[in-house]
């Protein structure tokens, strides 16, 4: 068998990876993943540098593997010949793998693989991280979506965070991090590491922004609220001058007014590629598992309806 190392052209990144180390690279944020194509081969062997929790798919069919560390096996029957196609992610921010590269026989080629046609990322907290889903962020409206459309996605969102950086009034954050400081840095808040994203690395086409909940429970007021998702509007466009911006409404329609008001503001200010999105009525109360959360069958609902919105305006 030959290794392929992760630096090989022909693996297809998405997502936040940490590539300083050439050798191993990592992810931080959930629904991080890579994907590649492979031919010649019955065997693939994934070299892992620490303990993960993983979904690899191999030609669309998806297995849990739990625990994942070393050199590890991931066809346990044997493969067919032709071309492949293997994706591995990463289901929530507690899961952080160390990608060290792959082994395939001999004989086998890799290529790059079909990618969407477009990729879209959503920010947010536990409901864009799929937080009591059964796949995570695997699980949630924004991977649903996104796979619906045929698009790459990218999910920076930790449970917990509020938009607001450093509150005093509290935050489920240990170390008091909002989304409006953490979402321009390469890892998510838990992580030592304050290394800033380098936003040259992939450009989204659409960028979906679902944050506040979390602002709520801190009693963040309404004024300090606005004040901060226009500007963190306003920091976004400037790192994707093109992208497509969606103020979703929060759900429970917590600071709904204000979200609006913040869409208006860059409006007037002639940015028309920023957009609210109303979701009033999407979900019912028999929809949520805990009274904040949506349940899985929720989510289903809940893609099909984003999925209708962004078909309208992105034809």
């Amino acid at each position: 068998m030959y290794k392929v190392e992760p630096d090989d052209e022909n693996i297809y990144y998405v997502g936040r990876w940490d590539k300083r180390q050439p050798g191993a690279y990592s992810t931080s944020w959930g629904g991080t993943y890579f994907k590649v194509n492979f031919s010649n081969t019955t065997i693939i062997r994934l070299h892992i540098g620490a303990s993960v929790n993983v979904y690899v798919s191999i030609d669309g069919v998806t297995r849990y593997y739990p625990s994942l560390q070393g050199v590890v096996d991931i066809t346990p029957v044997l493969l067919h010949k032709g071309t492949h196609t293997l994706m591995v992610a990463t289901p929530y921010t507690d899961q952080c793998l160390v990608f060290q590269g792959m082994s395939l026989d001999d004989q086998a080629r890799i290529s790059l693989p079909s990618t969407g046609k477009r990729m879209i990322e959503y920010i947010g907290a536990s409901i864009i991280a799929g937080h009591l889903l059964p796949r995570y962020a695997l699980s949630d409206y924004a991977w649903l979506a996104a796979e619906r459309l045929g698009y790459e996605h990218i999910q920076i969102a930790q449970s917990g965070m509020g938009l607001v950086d450093h509150w005093p009034g509290g935050s489920y954050i240990a170390n008091g991090a909002g989304m409006s400081q953490q979402y321009f840095k390469l890892k998510h808040a838990d992580h030592d590491d304050d290394t800033l994203y380098d936003f040259f690395d992939q450009s989204p086409d659409i960028v979906i922004i679902h944050i506040g909940t979390n602002d709520a429970v801190f009693g963040v007021p309404a004024d300090r609220f606005q004040y901060e998702y226009t500007r963190f509007l306003g920091l976004i466009r400037q790192q994707y001058p093109v992208a497509r911006l969606y103020a979703q409404r929060l759900f429970d329609g917590t600071y709904a007014q204000e979200i609006q008001q913040s869409v208006r503001s860059l409006q007037a200010a002639g940015d028309q590629k920023v957009h609210y999105i109303d979701t009033s009525g999407w979900l019912q109360e028999l929809d949520y598992s805990d009274g904040v959360h949506p349940n899985e069958s929720a989510h289903i609902k809940l893609s099909k309806r984003l999925v209708a919105v962004l078909e309208a305006k992105n034809r």
